[in-house]
């Protein structure tokens, strides 16, 4: 199996003032364009949380859009998008999650329209049954989840 992946994001923004002195102006450009060359595998999924908790174990219970298992050692590109426009769900914290976020049980929430997105050049290890799912909460809530890595 092989895998091509290029991420881009650009960020470009620019702020006016008139005002009667003078005119101010501020500018800000960002651009992240960068091959995940060590990945060899992707995992997607658009769904709804259930039961209060959606959970997606990265030790090889997932199979990728080709049929193929999802056994992931490092995990280098993280997306989750927040589909909903009334809910926000919150990710990570839970006991065997991937340890993305500084300490354990740490939750990131996510507002309604809002997205995660972490983008790990080296690769974040993954360990089987202790730090190998990503757990999403917020009833009802609709979101877009994105995991590429390798089994390296």
């Amino acid at each position: 199996m092989s895998l091509t992946t290029s991420i881009q994001y650009n960020i470009s923004s620019s702020l006016t003032s008139d005002r009667s002195v003078s005119t101010a102006i501020g500018t800000y450009s960002n651009s992240l364009k960068s091959a995940v060359s060590s990945a060899d595998n992707i995992y997607t999924d658009a769904s709804a949380v259930a039961s209060g908790s959606t959970s997606y174990d990265f030790s090889g219970s997932l199979e990728n859009a080709i049929g193929d298992p999802v056994i992931f050692g490092k995990i280098n590109y993280i997306q989750l998008v927040n589909k909903s426009t009334t809910s926000a769900i919150t990710a990570f914290g839970a006991s065997t999650d991937i340890p993305v976020l500084t300490s354990a049980g740490s939750v990131m929430t996510i507002n309604a329209g809002g997205r995660f997105n972490m983008h790990y050049p080296s690769g974040l290890d993954v360990t089987a049954t202790t730090a190998d799912t990503i757990t999403i909460r917020g009833t009802g809530a609709v979101f877009e989840l994105a995991v590429i890595g390798s089994d390296a």
